[in-house]
């Protein structure tokens, strides 16, 4: 079907920008993609046929780095008079100057998708910051639900941010100790594996995930948030108080019964979905050369695999 959007340009043909490529092709819309692959750079001033793309779109989707992204976007402003302006980065605070750096600009948004784009989109999460909340963005945000994914409008670049470090930052943070633990300890990963109970069992699948992953997009994601470092002093912190309530006597009940309190209403139904992704774990594993058991291959892509100048997806976590 024709779409209102009628012609579209990705920048960037990494994982994130060829799945909102097809989605949008497959929803009618004329795409054309540029990457510096095929010799289009985006921190350069738009020329030639880019150029001529950006002038004539309806939507612009950038799906570069966070270190592209604001000399592109400030371009792209400059050029795609008619456009809306969607950005894709996972850390959004640089990117609010540069839209108030543009005198008249178009439209913007800014979209985070929070999962792997070899994923189906259907039932994903998706952040969105809607600066302008004009029909243009309103068209954009209809068309990830009808997508399938679960939109999740945030107030602002601040708030996008400060969720991003919380569910993203320390999470990888906290992991990464771990990981960094043991592989400082004298045990094998085939001693550690063979024994492991569930939650050691998903921790080592994480890390796996992780480790396999683009170190770009992981830096990103500690270095670029502002409130990335809070949320690993954070973690510092409870972890020393920790140490400190265990040599209390009652120190456990306390910490657990203050987490109790927080979860409220859904730490009964996450701690049954937790008990089903045991049973999962446990019917998907597999026997090994050297007699231990390992996990069935993952069949999603392994988040960023950046090349020229895509955006890897900074969200398979």
């Amino acid at each position: 079907m024709t779409h209102s959007f009628g012609n579209a340009v990705v920048i960037g043909s990494g994982a994130v920008g060829e799945m909102f490529a097809g989605l949008l092709a497959a929803d009618g819309v004329r795409v054309r993609s540029f990457d510096r692959r095929t010799g289009t750079d985006a921190n350069d001033p738009p020329t030639g046929e880019y150029g001529s793309a950006l002038a004539g779109s309806g939507l612009v989707v950038l799906a570069l780095p966070e270190s592209v992204t604001r000399q592109a976007l400030q371009h792209v402003l400059t050029t795609a008079s008619r456009a809306l302006v969607v950005d894709t980065t996972s850390v959004k605070m640089a990117i609010a100057p540069v839209w108030a750096g543009v005198v008249g600009r178009p439209p913007v948004l800014s979209v985070n998708p929070m999962f792997a784009p070899s994923l189906a989109p259907a039932g994903r999460p998706c952040l969105v910051v809607d600066p302008d909340g004009g029909p243009a963005g309103r068209r954009f945000v209809a068309l990830l639900a009808r997508w399938g994914l679960r939109v999740i409008e945030v107030r602002d670049v601040l708030e996008h941010d400060r969720l991003c470090a919380a569910v993203q930052a320390g999470v990888h943070a906290a992991v990464l100790a771990l990981g960094a633990v043991l592989a400082a300890s004298p045990l094998s990963v085939d001693d550690v594996w063979a024994l492991a109970p569930p939650p050691c069992r998903v921790m080592l699948l994480l890390l796996a995930r992780i480790s396999n992953g683009a170190p770009e997009v992981y830096e990103d994601i500690q270095v670029r948030n502002t409130f990335a470092a809070d949320s690993r002093e954070g973690l510092a912190a409870a972890l020393a108080h920790l140490n400190q309530e265990l040599r209390l006597s009652g120190g456990m009940p306390t910490t657990l019964a203050n987490i109790a309190a927080w979860l409220g209403e859904r730490r009964d139904p996450l701690g049954n979905d937790c008990r089903r992704m045991f049973e999962d774990l446990a019917a998907s594993t597999t026997p090994d050369a050297v007699g231990g058991t390992q996990p069935v291959q993952d069949r999603g892509a392994v988040p960023g695999e950046p090349d020229g100048q895509a955006r890897p997806s900074s969200s398979d976590t």
